[in-house]
């Protein structure tokens, strides 16, 4: 990827004399270090901090400016074209291979009856009273203190509430997260034929926990279909450090240095790594000192210690690469006086103010096959609990990961190759039509499309009805999230290490929306849809103090998860490990598509699934009497709201209306738009944006490259039809805005075609500002075209008993 452009600005008088102070320092900890480890001292050398220069005197106005960037030393030139040809160091003989540690997980044996009482009427605030401590206020205090490394600690952006409940957290994590656990199941042969009526079986009860395991019986036994040999996958890069807290430690650290390295020349848009792993270079600085400094490092040739204290991967000529690292980088940092260090602080200070925060996100990692994927996987996590004796648990890789997270003390970089298409790369799942398992309902490439699924009545949608694939490695997190459209979700694990998820009932998502809001109110500022770009975790603990329940479930190779409608759920994995994951929906999942799309109207959050157009067709096409009470109560909701707006934008002057022919004559382009065809023409010259597109990262002269800024992939989606305002997809009917007065009776022929202004929805086109001469009502299906089909559908299933229908709140609760 290419570097970021960076701002060129005139170094500071503070700095303007480096290049002097470099060559002293270069020749003084390299070269006399040397000379006095030859006459046997042992004492280390003591470097004083060089005189800091004299103020430079005001150049004249004529005077030619200063260069930006001055013309580094020869010794550091050569450190940094030491560092850049590390991959090509294979005449560096590796160190001496050491014993590995025991790297196993022991989990606890699971009974076939563990199934956690269901809670009796829900009541979340109960719940958790035996758990939590004084609540959560106050918001995010951003704060600007800059202490020189090493001698103190940072101070970052740090929510007021956070410092108050920080014993809090440190007790839970002492004890370990004391979660109730999701409940397990564990289907016969015969309870397994069906996967959906089985999901229908345990909805009653399990529904309730947002999440739940599923055990296949022992017969179950597919193969992985993938040729790992040849496949490769594309990462990105996930800083687990910054998960919560944008601003911790290291990062404040990284705006000081790439300031430094600006002025130096050097760009600091990619992270050094070493292994495929990103270096901490605050880590490195502290590592360096608390070895006995440079000095010491040098005489004793520590760098191959200092890399194991890092935790960094022993490849081959680690120390080597390591050093290397410090020159680039932190060699000439190391040596700013106090006072250079405060002026640099403050200039850091002010370009915040000057420019805005880099929008967090993920920025694109390496491509694997999976045995190399596999291989550096495990390399890593060897590496993190190297120190370790004996088996490393999941409740230790669980209080680890959190560790991080809420402490954020340590910069910690990993890989996650998330969604990869499966009909690009192929499934998992067996898919030769010779293999049973391909044919199997529980293989995620064939459930989407089971007789009790609604979305079989919808063309295919990747990531949605048709599966993608995830490989993990340790601490790699799928952030706190709910499925597109509130869908269900289901997710197998194929092979590797286990993973914890974390899951929060649907009927609680409100409370789960608002505390978000009250822990993180700065980043909901900045993203408004900050819950639907998977990049934020925050702890169970911290949830459990707002009043959210929270549900654990540890997923082992073989399993099920299956998340319910409108659950936020979460999680991160234990090491290597390759997972599918798909949505499908039954019946009983249309009041939470239908809840859905208001939300999504509400949000201006464009939408995956149009659930208007999924509910006609199955109308339309399904023969199941069971479902189609479902669609009939969604039916009957469709007509009250279409009859609503429509009277209500008659009322509001808007009475004009255009058949699809009427519209197709006075659009600029070819061909006539009919009631059975698609209004992709519509869209054409709008201005509407598409769902897909992804906003771009501000440049930023100390930013690294430009990152993901969701972790989510746009669905496969085309761009028809949508409102203007709100990006809802206008199947039934829909408001355009013309550049001319609409002739009430309909189209002239005489009219010139004209372009389309804008489409909007109904509830939309009553919020406009546009003149209401001008805009004119479009409608696929009238009123009673709608009120034939609720007729016809309810005469199907006139002989079974009236469903209620399941209300699903879409009310925001206040902070």
């Amino acid at each position: 990827m290419s570097e970021r452009p960076r701002r060129q600005r005139k170094a500071p008088e503070h700095l303007s004399t480096l290049s002097s102070l470099e060559e002293n320092l270069l020749n003084r900890v390299l070269l006399q270090s040397i000379r006095e480890a030859r006459t046997a001292t042992t004492n280390p050398i003591q470097v004083e901090s060089p005189t800091p220069p004299a103020p430079a005197p005001t150049p004249s106005p004529t005077a030619a400016p200063r260069p930006t960037h001055r013309a580094r030393s020869p010794l550091l030139s050569q450190a940094q074209a030491f560092y850049e040809s590390e991959d090509s160091l294979e005449e560096f003989v590796p160190p001496p291979a050491r014993e590995k540690a025991v790297v196993s997980e022991e989990l606890p044996e699971v009974s076939k009856s563990t199934i956690p009482a269901e809670p009796s009427d829900f009541t979340p605030i109960d719940f958790v009273s035996s758990l939590i401590h004084p609540k959560m206020e106050g918001p995010f205090v951003p704060t600007h203190v800059y202490d020189r490394p090493g001698h103190s600690s940072f101070t970052s952006t740090t929510p007021v509430a956070m410092l108050r409940e920080e014993r809090d957290v440190k007790r839970m994590r002492s004890q370990g997260l004391q979660l109730p656990e999701a409940p397990v199941f564990r289907p016969t042969a015969k309870e397994f034929e069906n996967p959906l009526d089985y999901i229908a079986s345990i909805r009653p009860h399990a529904k309730n926990f947002g999440i739940c395991r599923i055990v296949p019986p022992p017969e179950w036994q597919p193969t992985f279909a993938i040729d790992q040999s040849t496949f490769r996958f594309n990462t990105r890069l996930q800083r687990t450090h910054q998960l919560f807290n944008r601003r911790p430690a290291p990062e404040v650290f990284l705006e000081l240095l790439g300031m430094h390295l600006l002025h130096e020349g050097i760009a600091l848009d990619k992270m050094p790594t070493i292994g495929g792993v990103e270096v901490d270079l605050q880590l490195l600085l502290e590592q360096v000192r608390l070895h006995g400094g440079l000095q010491e490092v040098i005489y004793q040739n520590k760098w191959d210690e200092v890399a194991r204290a890092m935790r960094l991967l022993m490849v081959p000529a680690v120390g080597a690469k390591l050093q290397a690292v410090y020159y680039k980088y932190l060699l000439t940092f190391d040596a700013l006086t106090d006072e250079q260090y405060k002026q640099l602080a403050a200039e850091v200070s002010r370009d915040r103010e000057e420019y805005s925060d880099e929008p967090f996100g993920y920025p694109s990692g390496r491509s694997y096959t999976i045995p190399q994927f596999n291989k550096f996987a495990d390399e890593f996590k060897e590496a993190w609990f190297r120190d370790m004796r004996g088996p490393v648990s999941s409740e230790l890789i669980e209080q680890e990961y959190w560790k991080i997270i809420e402490e954020g003390a340590r910069y910690v970089c990993v890989n996650y190759g998330s969604d990869i298409d499966s009909t690009v790369h192929g499934s998992g799942f067996p898919t030769a039509p010779a293999d049973p398992y391909s044919r199997f309902g529980w293989n995620l490439s064939v459930l989407p499309g089971l007789p009790q699924s609604i979305l079989r009545h919808m063309s295919g949608i990747s990531g949605i009805s048709m599966p993608w694939l995830y490989i993990g490695m340790l601490f790699s997190s799928f952030c706190w999230h709910v499925e597109d459209n509130f869908l269900y979700s289901i997710n197998y694990m194929h092979f590797g290490a286990s993973k914890t998820w974390y899951g929060v009932p649907g009927g609680a998502a409100p409370l789960m929306e608002r505390a978000f809001r009250r822990i993180v109110p700065d980043e909901f500022a900045k993203r408004p849809l900050l819950l639907h770009d998977l990049v934020t975790n925050i702890s169970p603990t911290r949830l459990l103090q707002q009043g959210v329940p929270v549900y654990r479930a540890v997923q082992q190779a073989g399993e099920f998860v299956i998340t319910f409608p409108r659950a936020y759920h979460a999680g991160f994995s234990h090491g290597f490990n390759c997972g599918e994951a798909v949505n499908f929906a039954s019946a009983d999942w249309l009041p939470y598509g239908a809840a859905a799309t208001a939300v999504y109207r509400r949000e201006r959050r464009p939408v995956s699934l149009d659930q208007d157009q999924l509910l006609l067709r199955t109308a339309a096409n399904e023969k199941d009497p069971k479902i189609l009470q479902y669609v009939l109560a969604e039916l009957r909701e469709l007509c009250m709201r279409e009859a609503t707006l429509r009277s209500r934008l008659a009322t509001g002057g808007i009475t004009r209306t255009l058949s699809l022919d009427d519209l197709a004559a006075l659009l600029p382009f070819d061909g006539a738009i009919r009631a059975g065809g698609a209004f992709e023409g519509l869209i054409a010259g709008s201005g509407a944006a598409s769902s897909s597109a992804a906003p771009a990262a501000a440049p930023s002269k100390m930013t690294r490259e430009p990152p993901m800024m969701s972790m989510r992939t746009p669905r496969s989606l085309p761009s028809i039809h949508k409102c203007k305002q709100c990006e809802r997809i206008c199947f039934i009917s829909l408001v355009v805005a013309l550049g001319i007065a609409i002739n009430p009776r309909g189209h002239s022929p005489s009219l010139a075609p004209t372009p389309l202004r804008g489409i909007y929805c109904l509830e939309c086109a009553l919020e406009t500002s546009e003149p209401t001469t001008e805009l004119a009502l479009v409608c696929r299906f009238s009123i009673p075209d709608l009120e034939a089909i609720t007729a016809e559908v309810a005469a199907q299933v006139a002989d079974l008993p009236p469903l209620e229908r399941e209300e699903v709140s879409t009310a925001e609760l206040p902070l």
